[in-house]
């Protein structure tokens, strides 16, 4: 007779949830760790979100958490990204998630090139609002940036940038609040390069780190705080225009008594009419 046994696996069992466990799930709020206003938001919605939205674009070696998550009644939610790549050796600017605003990219071999090769629209760079890229070898920053909202912070320090586009540097002016880092370069300082107007040295945070480096002008400068420069150095008068000047100060002295001489008859004149009742002599020259 054949004999069967039954062989018992030792196999935790585990419940089933409880619709009030069901419940407590769905109510559960999470903390946005890097939310600066410490959102809370349903854990459920913020889970399902990142593991569709977020995480099949962040990318490799990168790490990406939301930045801010709000999620409205019968409403979709609404979120940004934050993607920190620091320090991970990268050569080429990565493609990000789709909503992404702040990017940490300091401490990469990010050259010229990679910079030359970066697309601003289909890496999902343009809705980036903070963009650190201290401490790469970038040597131009040149105009595709301006298709950014830089109105937190940029930071490009220690780097090989000698100048900035007139129109980037009046893109960082425009905001009150953000954070400008662009020390340790080697800046080429002149009369008309745009890291020596003081609207943009006003917004730096990092001014004392200014240096200027060899290719300004006038040569005595060169090694120089840009802040220690006094601004008669960088922008000299040069004797045309001082001749100029002076020839204008002299215009301007002679009306300013032409004007007062003119006053003074004109008043005169009306002193001598109310008193004495005669008319300037010129009145009887008129025809």
């Amino acid at each position: 007779m054949a004999m069967y046994t039954d062989t018992l696996l030792d196999v935790p069992l585990v419940p089933l949830p409880s619709p009030l466990h069901i419940m407590k799930l769905n109510s559960s709020q999470c903390n946005i760790e890097n939310s600066p206003t410490h959102q809370h938001s349903p854990l459920l919605t913020v889970m399902q979100y990142f593991s569709v939205k977020v995480t099949p674009q962040c990318p490799d070696k990168c790490s990406c958490h939301f930045y801010h998550f709000a999620a409205g009644i019968n409403t979709s939610p609404t979120y940004t990204v934050i993607v920190n790549c620091s320090s991970q050796n990268l050569t080429s600017f990565p493609s990000l998630p789709q909503q992404t605003t702040v990017l940490d990219l300091s401490h990469n071999l990010l050259s010229q090139d990679s910079y030359n090769m970066l697309d601003v629209v289909s890496q999902n760079y343009l809705e980036i609002t903070s963009l650190i890229l201290s401490y790469n070898n970038i040597k131009s920053l040149g105009t595709k940036l301006l298709k950014m909202n830089l109105h937190r912070s940029f930071q490009a320090d220690h780097n090989s940038l000698s100048d900035i586009p007139y129109d980037f540097s009046l893109l960082l002016q425009k905001y009150d609040n953000n954070l400008i880092s662009l020390g340790s370069n080697p800046w080429h300082c002149t009369c008309n390069s745009e890291i020596t107007h003081s609207s943009l040295q006003e917004k730096l945070q990092d001014l004392m780190f200014v240096i200027c480096a060899a290719g300004s002008a006038p040569d005595s400068i060169v090694g120089r705080k840009l802040m220690d420069i006094d601004s008669s150095v960088l922008c000299p008068r040069s004797e045309v225009a001082e001749e100029k000047e002076r020839v204008l100060q002299a215009v301007c002295g002679v009306l300013a008594l032409l004007i007062v001489i003119t006053l003074t008859k004109l008043l005169y004149d009306y002193w001598n009419y109310r008193k004495r009742g005669k008319l300037p002599w010129i009145v009887y020259r008129m025809p």
